[in-house]
C-alpha cells in the first residue's frame, strides 16, 4: 500500500466499506488483475515498423519462450 503504485477504481457505494482485511484483499485482487492484464498484453503484442526503426515484440525478441 505504500510503494507508490496507483490503481484507479470506481465504486457504486451500494455496500459498506470493507474492514482492513477485506480492503487488503481488494488491493491484492486489483494487483493480480493488473499484472495479468500486462502479461496478456505483452504476450499478444506484435512487432511494428516505425520511422524510428523496428519495435520488436516479446514474441519476436524471445521466440524460445514460445515452444511450438
Amino acid at each position: 500500500m505504500v510503494d507508490g503504485d496507483t490503481v484507479f477504481t470506481l465504486a457504486t457505494g451500494d455496500r459498506a466499506a470493507p474492514d482492513f482485511a477485506g480492503f487488503h484483499g481488494l488491493l491484492t485482487a486489483a494487483g493480480t488483475c493488473v499484472t495479468r492484464a500486462v502479461v496478456h498484453a505483452v504476450l499478444s503484442a506484435t512487432s511494428v515498423d516505425t520511422s524510428a526503426g523496428r519495435l520488436r515484440s516479446y514474441r519476436e525478441a524471445f521466440p524460445s519462450a514460445f515452444p511450438t
